[in-house]
């Protein structure tokens, strides 16, 4: 449509594609951008001001200057919008004028409406004092007749088919958008995403199955830490919510095997909670737990030991020694120890978290079969080879009956299995479990996740070690690459693909 009404000559073409999307695909919008451009490529250049906008590009560039006030559409769309709404109220659709500005106080993404307006937390606000659901399906149907507002299932989530389908969304038009946001349902919005994040509703966020819901929710509730401002001028209690929603979306980055970008957003979510509810609330406690576990990710060792450290310490002074919580971060610091070389202090930390797992919670828990697969990866890098063996087996075992064969924590298992065998010289075995591990998590997790990643870097070592140096440089190049990208040149484990890629006898081709 840009292109029809602007007319041949108008550069660049792809520019027509940025300023369909920052117009939001409006068709009027479009239509008078395109008229726009039109007129001024006809107009003779004696005639032009200098600061008329002539193609595509420029005209996205005008539209955030001064200028752009007399370029925008938005003014006649204003006066549309008020129209449209009028007329929908007249035909009895009470509800859309305060559901397009609900929903306009999201992020400028897609909405799963289903997750998301929950009716009894809107009925009985301001301009929603009697909606149903019915009320809320006619009023969004009858916003997306007008072309307000787009009903789709979502599409690019990047789901497998193992995973839950992908539920329907509304995404409100930009400019629309734009036009319909007030302050006055933004703790509303808060409200509504704490309790569609809440793993009661889209489950918990490490698990593959619920990331058709989290990706689409994610944007969401990572969109409350760019909205710092207005959080910290809602009552309290909305404040505590939107932390709450905020740290749910970071559990969902690191998930993913966004480590950095998840120590951001769980650093804001631990000022937060500090300020609303001291240092030593639970809450704050588990805030900074999940820091740890992202500086853990990120390689920052030394910060992650600190932060388990005082969290453990802070969790038994005020709930004692075998608190589950306490027990847990007990537990991760027995990891950093382990990845930090400090074996015999992660031995004793993971053997004390052991037993105390055993004792209150049972050789089955899951809790005590993570305690058991950590304290075997202690004993497999001190050389005790054959526990470690029998540690891992026994684990996968329960791992296999209680979740299943594609389970990223039955998962991780068999990776650790397929290591002891490439540590003991068993190549061959070594090769057909790594290969086996590195497809499926490729399909579960995603070729970049760190995980994946880390089996296929043990994957293109063996195929170094049995002399197919083409295969393993394919690989380790995939590695470092995306490593480097993701967590910087420096961390260790882009470093130690770094080496594995000068030990190659020569670099094919």
């Amino acid at each position: 449509m840009l292109t029809d009404h602007a007319g041949p000559g108008v550069e660049p073409v792809d520019g027509a594609f940025r300023l369909a999307r920052r117009l939001g695909g409006l068709p009027l919008a479009l239509r008078m951008a395109g008229d726009y451009l039109a007129e001024v490529n006809e107009m003779p250049e004696a005639f032009r001001d200098a600061d008329m906008p002539a193609g595509f590009d420029a005209f996205v560039r005008a539209l955030d200057e001064p200028v752009g006030r007399d370029l925008s559409p938005a003014p006649m769309i204003a006066d549309m919008r008020l129209l449209a709404l009028g007329l929908l109220e007249r035909r009895g659709f009470t509800y859309t004028a305060p559901l397009l500005e609900l929903l306009s106080g999201f992020a400028d993404a897609p909405v799963p409406y289903t997750l998301v307006l929950r009716t009894p937390l809107l009925r009985g606000r301001e301009g929603l004092e009697e909606v149903d659901g019915t009320a809320v399906w006619r009023s969004l149907r009858a916003l997306a007749a007008l072309s307000m507002v787009d009903l789709s299932p979502a599409t690019g989530a990047e789901v497998s088919a193992d995973q839950a389908a992908v539920p329907t969304t509304v995404r409100v038009h930009p400019l629309i958008r734009d036009l319909s946001r007030s302050p006055r349902y933004f703790p509303l919005v808060v409200t509504l995403l704490a309790h569609a994040s809440d793993t009661s509703q889209a489950g918990k966020p490490e698990e593959p199955g619920t990331w058709a819901e989290w990706t689409l929710l994610a944007p969401h509730v990572l969109h409350l830490v760019e909205q710092e401002t207005a959080l910290a001028q809602a009552p309290a209690e909305v404040q505590i919510l939107g932390a709450s929603a905020a740290e749910m979306g970071a559990r969902y980055l690191q998930a993913r095997g966004l480590a950095r970008q998840a120590e951001a957003v769980f650093s804001k979510v631990v000022q937060w909670r500090t300020r609303l509810l001291g240092p030593s609330d639970p809450e704050t406690l588990t805030a900074q737990h999940n820091l740890a576990a992202a500086l853990h990710d990120v390689g920052e060792l030394v910060q992650a030991e600190a932060v388990y450290r005082r969290v453990w310490q802070g969790h038994c002074a005020r709930q004692g020694a075998d608190h589950p919580h306490g027990l847990t971060a007990r537990h991760e610091l027995g990891r950093v120890l382990h990845d930090l070389g400090r074996l015999a202090e992660a031995e004793e930390h993971l053997s004390a978290v052991l037993e105390s797992r055993r004792r209150l919670q049972g050789d089955g828990h899951g809790h005590t079969l993570s305690a058991r697969h950590e304290l075997a990866r202690v004993l497999h890098d001190l050389g005790r080879w054959e526990e470690a063996r029998r540690e891992y087996e026994e684990v996968l075992m329960a791992r296999r009956r209680d979740l299943d064969e594609n389970h990223p924590r039955t998962l991780t298992v068999l990776h650790n299995l397929a290591c002891l065998a490439q540590d003991e010289g068993l190549l061959e075995e070594a090769l057909e479990q790594l290969r086996e591990v590195h497809v499926t998590r490729s399909r579960v997790l995603g070729g970049a996740h760190p995980q994946t990643l880390s089996t296929a870097y043990r994957l293109g070592c063996v195929l170094r070690d049995l002399g197919s140096a083409a295969d393993a440089y394919a690989l380790l190049r995939q590695v470092h690459t995306e490593l480097s990208s993701s967590l910087g040149d420096r961390h260790a484990h882009a470093r130690r693909a770094a080496l594995a890629l000068r030990t190659l006898p020569s670099v094919p081709g």
